[in-house]
């Protein structure tokens, strides 16, 4: 579930589908050239994705795609709070 939910998150931010095993889900967005701008517009494209609403914080307490897709995992398995 993870790693569909960070391929999901690369393809908001690359805007297409990521290589497989591109090593771009441990890069933080500043990395992938994702300024504050498009980090809210990728936090919108996923609240409506998965229907959540997330702090404004969301992405930059979780700078990865990688750590944003786990903490995702677990607020979808009902595991963290919201």
């Amino acid at each position: 579930m993870e790693s569909d939910i960070c391929e999901i998150i690369l393809t908001f931010v690359l805007k297409t589908p990521p290589p497989h095993d591109s090593g771009l889900a441990s890069r933080q967005f500043s990395q992938l050239e994702v300024d504050s701008v498009s980090i809210y517009q990728i936090q919108m494209r996923i609240e409506e994705h998965y229907g959540l609403t997330l702090e404004d914080s969301f992405l930059f307490e979780h700078p990865t795609p990688e750590l944003a897709a786990t903490a995702l995992a677990g607020r979808l398995a009902g595991v963290a709070k919201p």
